[in-house]
């Protein structure tokens, strides 16, 4: 099954980020087990579906390729600097 609702997937992802349904029940929003069991399940799945792989396309291959490693030297940059 895809991540075809994009309402859905936008909330879980903001679930993931910054803890939405601990906020949710701050704002006094209940939610029966089945409801928090659906969600955590579909939060968990969107997670480890963005963990796989993805496939690249020979045209955007090289880019992706260099802003990975873009990224790899602000991280590494970045380490360096904490260790300071």
């Amino acid at each position: 099954k895809g991540f075809s609702e994009a309402d859905e997937a936008a909330s879980a992802f903001l679930d993931l980020v910054v803890g939405g349904p601990a906020y949710a029940a701050i704002e006094g929003v209940k939610r029966d087990k089945a409801a928090i069991d659906a969600r955590v399940r579909y939060n968990v799945r969107l997670f480890l579906h963005g963990l796989l792989p993805q496939r690249e396309s020979a045209k955007g291959a090289g880019a992706l390729r260099d802003e990975k490693s873009r990224i790899k030297k602000l991280l590494t940059d970045a380490l360096v600097q904490l260790e300071r």
